[in-house]
């Protein structure tokens, strides 16, 4: 079979979760796909600097002739994904045809998967905001069209979770027998043991000082995140000063400032928190792993997650998580983690003083979430998305 895999999710300046699992995916099914006798076609960006896999057509090796890239000009989240990709895949010939995002090109091969990673772009209020209103309302409008059409088309949905799942059959009355639930997985780097020394350096180089005990959040300030309601965390820890000036309730954000960023720089200042809350960007990979090995918690106020997959890093590296029980976390983060009430700030900030002042109890929640961020391995997706591909070969396709 030669399988299309649309992985124009990874950019060239920086990459967010989409893009984690498609370089993921794509190099843990290589192996996997020559194994079973498969040929991969990776439709990827052509402003990337490099290939996405080391093995592609003509190379010598085990894997030699089994990929090969395309580079694509126009952008993934575009009308030419639509219109255009599905000419591209038929020119490779592609017999199966995997979208990594809701946008499914027309006429890409005769059978087709779409990813589900959530529904934030419908459910979420102030997902579109930002931009202008008439770029906001397009935006809403171009979501609503392409997840309507590219769900509602595809012969295989494969979620990645069952809360996403169900969110998808609930929005568009899909028969829940077309969906298969493939949990995404976590690199191995995020299971390592670091070298205190090089932490703290690392930490340091990031702009933290790694002497003051810190909260940690990674991730953008979009509103899916919510991080207003993370800010809101420290303003009722602050208020509770059980902790002193170097408690360790400092929260540390790590990430990109998107166009969200003004407004919740504006609201920790309104809330005087400047000393409690510092924001970090362009972190190194080293210094990432770094900063969650030293954390006094991970905290997340995130209300619609499709996956999660920054509290399951800092669980795999060693840190405690804290969030709130919305969304896919429960269903990741299991028994693991510390849950807090949705839109209750005080009783999460109480739930946090309590947990920070509770060493063996603290010690217990970092072993149960090592245990956990066991469970989700890259090598397990590849396989379960490779046998999805199969099972849908293996029938006639959807008229």
């Amino acid at each position: 079979m030669r399988i299309g895999l649309d992985a124009r999710y990874v950019y060239p300046s920086h990459v967010h979760g989409i893009g984690r699992y498609s370089v993921e995916l794509v190099r843990h099914l290589v192996p996997l796909a020559a194994e079973r006798g498969h040929e991969l076609v990776v439709f990827r960006r052509a402003d990337l600097p490099e290939p996405l896999v080391v093995a592609r057509e003509g190379d010598e090796g085990d894997e030699g002739g089994a990929v090969r890239e395309v580079p694509v000009p126009f952008a993934p989240m575009s009308v030419g994904t639509v219109t255009r990709l599905g000419a591209l895949a038929r020119r490779e010939r592609v017999d199966l045809f995997h979208s990594f995002f809701p946008l499914r090109p027309i006429g890409a091969a005769a059978r087709t998967v779409v990813t589900a990673h959530d529904l934030q772009a419908l459910r979420v209020k102030g997902f579109h905001d930002g931009r202008g209103v008439a770029l906001a309302l397009a935006s809403r409008l171009f979501y609503r069209l392409a997840y309507r059409w590219s769900f509602g088309a595809a012969d295989r949905i494969l979620a990645g979770s069952a809360w996403t799942r169900d969110d998808v059959i609930a929005e568009y009355g899909l028969a829940p027998g077309r969906f298969r639930v493939v949990h995404e997985g976590l690199s191995d780097r995020f299971r390592e043991d670091g070298d205190a020394a090089q932490d703290r350096r690392a930490i340091a180089a990031a702009g933290v000082d790694p002497e003051r005990p810190y909260l940690l959040h990674v991730g953008n300030t979009r509103p899916q995140k919510n991080v207003e309601g993370l800010i809101d965390i420290v303003a009722e820890l602050e208020r509770a000063g059980s902790s002193g000036a170097q408690g360790p309730w400092r929260l540390v954000i790590a990430g990109v400032r998107d166009r969200f960023f003004p407004a919740i720089a504006e609201r920790v200042h309104r809330l005087a928190l400047t000393d409690r809350v510092q924001f970090v960007t362009e972190v190194s990979d080293e210094a990432l792993r770094a900063l969650y090995r030293h954390a006094a918690l991970y905290v997340t106020a995130a209300l619609h997650e499709g996956f999660g997959f920054t509290p399951l890093e800092a669980m795999a590296s060693g840190c405690p998580v804290a969030a709130v029980a919305a969304g896919a976390l429960p269903e990741m983060l299991g028994d693991a983690y510390l849950p807090l009430a949705v839109a209750s700030p005080h009783p999460a900030a109480c739930a946090i003083l309590g947990l920070l002042s509770d060493p063996p109890r603290r010690a217990a929640l970092v072993e149960r979430g090592r245990d956990r961020a066991r469970r989700f391995r890259w090598e397990t997706t590849a396989r379960e998305t490779l046998d999805a591909y199969e099972e849908l070969d293996a029938r006639a396709p959807r008229s």
